[in-house]
């Protein structure tokens, strides 16, 4: 496995690499992953791996897929790693004594165990729930036993930092969104400048039958003022 960790790197410094594929690779055994310590996604499908002895600590691995393979043990040799996802499909893990390390990874969210012996067994998801505290997902179903559709990404894009540049860009977004709904529903005045209600802009036109009113108060007014030419008023009338 050396050569092909060498081949894969090229003249890249390892401490730069955070994926790494050795898909189809023929590599018995491990050896040539030390000194990646800022690897995160890490693909050994297909390589005709039989034993994880020597496996370094690789303190930001999230990713590890080791599926197609003919492991049948030997998964304490991944305790010192802080897996989330981990892909052991297609291999030989005979029963769930050889699956029991797999407790000593407390951040082991994602399982995939389909095409493995011990997943013939009508129990197993059930068992495995019980063993790993923090599994959400097993073999595409959760704790409940609803279908998830669980698509894992080992590629570059998702083992680097892009998730965060993305999560920023999405809230820039909805900070955006948030001035732009209010801007839309306040109105902005100048300082010094009142606020004009919806009263303010009542029509000042006057109806006949205001000015009717008007009058007759106006006349009443008169009249008790004027009692004389008031009952004139009413003669001529």
């Amino acid at each position: 496995m050396i050569d092909l960790v060498r081949e894969q790197l090229a003249d890249k410094p390892k401490a730069s690499v955070k994926s790494l594929k050795l898909k189809g690779k023929k590599c018995p055994s491990i050896a040539g992953l030390e000194g990646l310590v800022n690897l995160k996604s890490l693909s050994i499908s297909g390589c005709d791996l039989a034993k994880l002895d020597g496996f370094p600590k690789l303190p930001h691995l999230k990713k590890l897929d080791l599926s197609g393979n003919r492991l049948t043990n030997g998964l304490q040799h991944l305790a010192s790693l802080p897996l989330e996802s981990l892909d052991l499909s297609d291999n030989a893990f005979p029963d769930m004594e050889s699956l029991k390390p797999l407790a000593e990874i407390p951040t082991l969210k994602f399982l995939k165990l389909s095409g493995c012996p011990v997943s013939e067994s009508p129990d197993y998801r059930s068992d495995l729930f019980d063993l790993l505290r923090c599994a959400e997902i097993v073999d595409d179903e959760d704790v409940d036993g609803n279908q998830v559709s669980f698509s894992e990404d080992l590629s570059n894009e998702s083992a680097d930092s892009g998730e965060d540049e993305t999560s920023d860009r999405f809230q820039d977004l909805i900070l955006n969104r948030e001035y732009s709904d209010n801007d839309e529903e306040d109105i902005s005045f100048k300082p010094g400048e009142e606020q004009v209600s919806d009263e303010d802009y009542e029509s000042d036109e006057v109806t006949d039958d205001e000015k009717y009113t008007e009058k007759e108060a106006s006349k009443r007014t008169h009249g008790a003022a004027f009692p004389e030419e008031a009952l004139d008023d009413q003669i001529k009338k």
